[in-house]
């Protein structure tokens, strides 16, 4: 095995992705957990496509409007009491503002984004 040239550089810093249209291509459930490594809940993330990335984007966090504001969340998997999204859900929210029934029917959707507090791509659903 080669050893690791030692006298690289820092490269440069990487161009910020802009908020542009981006396709969903795959949709993945899975387990979250907080500092203590305890598992919290599911959560949806959207593997997108956008113009102007090499690789895919991972997106799970979605801007929407509740009570008259806009809020952003996590897009996360619950049931309700019937076994459905729950109503009010983030999730539930972008289903509807794509004119979606479930998770599965978003792929192959052309998603707007936006940046949230942090700079992060998040999908928007206003």
């Amino acid at each position: 095995m080669e050893k690791p040239n030692l006298n690289i550089g820092i490269g440069r810093e990487p161009e910020p992705l802009t908020t542009e249209d981006v396709v969903v291509i795959d949709v993945m459930a899975g387990e979250q957990k907080n500092k203590q490594n305890v598992v919290v809940g599911d959560k949806i993330t959207l593997i997108c496509e956008h113009p102007k990335a090499k690789k895919y984007l991972e997106i799970s966090k979605v801007q929407y409007v509740k009570n008259k504001k806009i809020k952003e969340a996590g897009m996360w998997y619950q049931l309700d009491d019937e076994g459905f999204i729950p109503f009010t859900s983030a999730l539930a929210n972008l289903l509807r503002f794509y004119k979606v029934a479930t998770p599965e029917e978003i792929k192959g959707k052309v998603l707007h984004t936006t940046k949230d507090d942090e700079g992060f791509l998040v999908i928007k659903a206003l």
